[in-house]
């Protein structure tokens, strides 16, 4: 009994050492595997500094397409005191982005890029011209209003006339519509006087359009300029306004629909250039842009108009029948031209009464007849 009871103590034994040793051994192993997951290095890549970029050129910004407006000269289109450095095209300015609103205003988008340059005499502008038409051959428009600076430093009237006749020229001849602008008023000269009748026959003679900004600035200039010679924003507005009525939608499309504020007739006949819009426009400067009553009736023309337009551009038919109705018009036109205004209202209303009269002594007439015929005597 003594020999079995001392074999299963050594069995007891033997198997609690070993049970020892397997749980020693166990305790290593996971120690081992602590430490190594310790000393494991950390394998997540260490993001590397980041690399200061070399300074590079600021990319141009993308030239603007479709129709472009140009407005070219002093420091007067460069927006001072606004702007106090020259654009070289960008789209800022004085009257230029007032001028882009009003085109937004009827749902046209249309570029209005700044090319004025501060202190530029006409002698400088027209040889900058070339340049500034080189640059944007996309451009259809170009807005001409340049001649202060020739008043500050002393060139002659008849020289700033001719500067301006060939920047129009060279504008003319990359197919560009041409709007010149008369100058606003100037604190050393009467400028209403000795260059606004100048640049009027100008353009006449050169078939370009007008923006009379003399005419549409000079009685309110004490409020539209601070220093007597820039505009202020109120003045750039009126500016901005005056441009819009000259070239109104003929940017808007290529069909066209609308030009040089007689939206309708070109839409009608089909071209800025055809000789019964080139009279209505004709009879708008001279007749309805030299008065109180007259520009009213043009500005509530120019803002109801141009849809109408759009309608008769696409419309062949309509284009036809608008014609026909138009030459009425065209005829009063005319006769305003040649005898004036005041006498052409003077005939119509006595037209209009002898015809009254006509037709009210034959409506008598055969209401007499009427009645006799049916109700004869007995």
């Amino acid at each position: 009994m003594n020999s079995e009871t001392g074999t299963l103590k050594m069995l007891k034994n033997k198997k609690l050492i070993i049970r020892i040793f397997l749980i020693f051994l166990l305790i290593i192993t996971i120690g081992t595997i602590d430490k190594a997951v310790l000393a494991e290095p950390d394998m997540t890549p260490t993001p590397e500094p980041t690399a200061t970029p070399e300074p590079t050129e600021t990319p141009e910004p993308s030239r603007p397409t479709g129709n472009i407006i140009i407005g070219f000269g002093d420091s007067i289109t460069v927006g001072y005191p606004y702007i106090t450095y020259n654009p070289n095209g960008a789209r800022v300015g004085g009257y230029e982005p007032k001028l882009e609103a009003l085109y937004s205003s009827i749902r046209r988008s249309v570029p209005v890029l700044n090319y004025g340059a501060r202190g530029e005499a006409t002698f400088d502008s027209v040889n900058r011209i070339d340049q500034v038409l080189d640059d944007n051959p996309d451009a259809t428009h170009i807005l001409i209003m340049d001649g202060a600076n020739d008043i500050n430093i002393g060139v002659s009237r008849n020289t700033t006339i001719r500067n301006l006749g060939i920047m129009i020229d060279k504008s003319l001849a990359r197919g560009l519509t041409v709007v010149i602008a008369t100058l606003t008023p100037h604190p050393e000269t009467d400028v209403g006087n000795f260059f606004s009748p100048e640049i009027i026959a100008l353009a006449q003679q050169k078939g370009a359009l007008l923006a009379d900004m003399y005419g549409a600035t000079a009685a309110q200039w004490n409020t539209l300029s601070d220093d007597g010679l820039h505009p202020n924003d109120a003045g750039y507005q009126v500016m901005a306004d005056t441009w819009f009525n000259a070239i109104g939608v003929t940017t808007a499309s290529s069909d066209g629909g609308g030009g040089g504020g007689c939206f309708i007739a070109t839409a009608a006949y089909g071209s800025l250039h055809e000789p019964h819009v080139k009279l209505l426009r004709q009879f708008r400067d001279s007749c309805l842009l030299t008065n109180t009553v007259g520009k009213r009736l043009v500005e509530l023309y120019y803002k109801h108009s141009p849809l109408i337009a759009d309608k008769i551009a696409h419309n062949n038919r309509l284009k036809t029948v608008v014609r026909q109705s138009l030459l009425p018009l065209v005829g009063w036109s005319w006769l305003s031209l040649h005898i004036g205004l005041f006498p052409t209202l003077i005939l119509t209303f006595i037209s209009m009464l002898l015809m009254g009269t006509g037709i009210y002594a034959l409506f008598i007439k055969t209401k007499s007849y009427f009645f006799i015929t049916v109700n004869p005597k007995s």
